[in-house]
């Protein structure tokens, strides 16, 4: 990443969300496994998202947006499980 201006990069890391910045190295580390992720709206609600398309998942046909923090990352991580196990062939 180019830094911009005389900030130093700690400097510009501190700028970045820390939840976000965090999920995301978890999906650069592993982004072969997982599918789905969170992202910050604009209104400081969380949404579940599918990785490959950018889309907002849906449950039951209900969008996964507008989440609480720990709600959200619950989700991301039930959902990746799903998929998982859905690629290994171990879901019913």
């Amino acid at each position: 990443m180019a830094l911009q201006g005389t900030g130093s990069f700690f400097e510009e890391v501190e700028r970045i969300d820390s939840v976000a910045l965090a999920r995301h190295v978890r999906i650069m580390a592993t982004v072969s496994v997982n599918r789905y992720d969170l992202r910050k709206d604009a209104d400081g609600s969380w949404a579940v998202y599918d990785i490959f398309t950018g889309q907002t998942v849906e449950v039951n046909g209900t969008p996964q947006d507008g989440l609480d923090i720990p709600t959200a990352d619950d989700l991301v991580d039930l959902l990746n499980l799903e998929y998982i196990n859905r690629r290994k062939g171990s879901t019913h």
